[in-house]
């Protein structure tokens, strides 16, 4: 029995190996072969393979040191056996021969790491043996050199190799992909020189009637370029001359009023409604870097913001919009107290849901703010001393009564109470299109959106005659059809 205390324990290195390893180059062995001393707990140097052979027959000196049934580790020097080897370089052996002590022999093995501690000048590549034929020069090279993906393919099946093919093009394609991380956070845009010297003219001749064209470039679409636009002094001059098809950003100077001080620039969104959702979206995702950038470029430049999706929105009147707060970066100056009061700062492209407050936190009442309200019903009540719009979502009284919220008793509104809603609801509803429209105007955004046309119900403006040619059914049997089968019969005819 061993009397050492488990198969992992830290051996000492005896001072003999350590003056014998530690010695110039000149004088080390070629080859050290190292035991563990029972009764002392200690690695010792057993036996050595003077310098002067080659490094294969150092290894076959070393094979005839090994005995049966006593596993060690051997220490081989391996200049010679590769072109750039030297004298830092060194094979750790396991010898493990399968006949020998279980314990003894996990134990050898586990000493490796003491190994590697105590020389750690020294570049290691181990190397396992259980079998005397097992040590030699060819049989360590062939197990330590690096393996190709050929030599991976040659182990695997054919469904194997598939797999891991699939695999590596997916990883290729996910690396060129748009990162999109979570929380919407917003992604860093890298800018052209064309973007910055774009800027850099718009500014320095702000009154030549001049704006910039900035559109996502680059192999995957994360670098913004810009282009000078000639003779814009409003964006009802952008007209004629925004792509029709690709998304963007335009940067117009705006004239400043008669009470107002500095320069001003007018960032207008382009999303034209005939360029792909992909790439509107991909612009959205990267508009607060541009807005970052261009607070980076102009200075004091106060930043408006605008959009715009088609040429009848690009009116001077854009020109005129408050500053967006969504898209301003917070103002770091504020106070902590403040910070905490407006709660957790918004994502970029995230909205507030219906119940969340400014932040984006949920308004929950407190337990003290719930009063009885008969038998078993509770409705909210509001502190003596709290403002009116302390919690908004108890406020809409005309949309839900308190008994209707918390009172499990309360009954449904009476047609006397829904008379007025009716009839406020009546003129909305005659202002919508009742007539017939043809394919090709119902294919044209400018003429459906101008006479009030839901957008998800289009192919109901056609006339019967044209939808049964046009879909191959009545129009009471196309609205029988699954949701997704009557979306992809109206992508089909430009309805979707």
């Amino acid at each position: 029995m061993l009397p050492l205390g488990g198969t992992n324990a830290n051996l000492q290195i005896d001072e003999a190996l350590k003056a014998t390893l530690s010695a110039d180059a000149a004088s080390r062995p070629a080859a050290v072969k190292v035991t563990v001393d029972v009764a002392a707990e200690k690695l010792v140097c057993a036996a050595s393979v003077p310098q002067g052979s080659s490094v294969e027959e150092v290894f076959e000196a070393l094979a005839k040191l090994l005995e049966g049934g006593v596993p060690c580790l051997a220490l081989v020097c391996l200049v010679g056996s590769e072109k750039n080897a030297c004298e830092e370089d060194w094979a750790l052996v396991a010898w493990t021969p399968s006949d020998s002590p279980v314990k003894l022999r996990m134990l050898c093995a586990s000493s490796r790491s003491t190994i590697r501690d105590a020389f750690s000048d020294f570049r290691f590549k181990e190397y396992t043996a259980t079998e005397i034929d097992e040590v030699s020069l060819p049989n360590f090279m062939e197990s330590t050199r690096v393996r190709t993906s050929k030599d991976r393919h040659a182990a695997m099946t054919q469904e194997e190799i598939d797999q891991a093919e699939v695999r590596s093009q997916v990883a290729k394609e996910q690396a060129a992909a748009p990162k999109m991380l979570a929380g919407l956070a917003a992604l860093e845009v890298r800018l052209q020189p064309s973007f910055e010297e774009s800027i850099g003219a718009l500014l320095a001749g702000i009154d030549k009637r001049l704006a910039v064209l900035a559109q996502l470039e680059g192999p995957s679409g994360e670098e913004i370029a810009g282009q000078v636009l000639e003779d814009v002094g409003d964006p009802g001059d952008l007209k004629g001359k925004l792509p029709a098809d690709k998304p963007g950003y335009v940067v117009l100077p705006v004239q400043a009023g008669a009470e107002e001080n500095g320069r001003k620039l007018l960032m207008l969104s382009w999303t034209p409604d005939d360029s792909p959702v992909k790439a509107r979206m991909k612009s959205s995702t990267f508009k607060a870097s541009v807005v970052d950038h261009l607070r980076r470029l102009g200075g004091e430049t106060e930043l408006i913001f605008a959009e715009a999706t088609s040429e009848d929105e690009l009116t001077s009147a854009l020109s005129k919009p408050e500053p967006a707060a969504a898209e301003a970066t917070p103002d770091t100056s504020a106070s902590p107290a403040k910070a905490a009061a407006e709660g957790p700062r918004r994502p970029a492209g995230g909205m507030a849901l219906p119940g969340m407050g400014a932040g984006g936190s949920p308004i929950i009442p407190k337990m003290g703010a719930l009063r009885k309200t008969g038998a078993t019903g509770y409705s909210p009540s509001r502190p003596s001393d709290a403002p009116e719009s302390a919690s908004p979502l108890f406020n809409e009284k005309e949309k839900t009564s308190e008994s209707s919220v918390f009172a499990p008793e309360a009954s449904a509104s009476s047609p006397a109470e829904n008379k007025p809603q009716a009839e406020a609801a009546a003129p909305a509803a005659a202002d919508a299109f009742a007539g017939e429209l043809s394919l090709e105007e119902l294919q044209d955004p400018k003429i459906w959106k101008s006479k009030g046309v839901n957008a998800g119900e289009r192919e109901t403006y056609l006339s019967d005659d044209v939808f049964v040619n046009l879909f191959g059914m009545e129009k009471s049997a196309f609205a029988k059809l699954p949701k997704w089968k009557r979306d992809n019969k109206k992508k089909e005819h430009g309805l979707f």
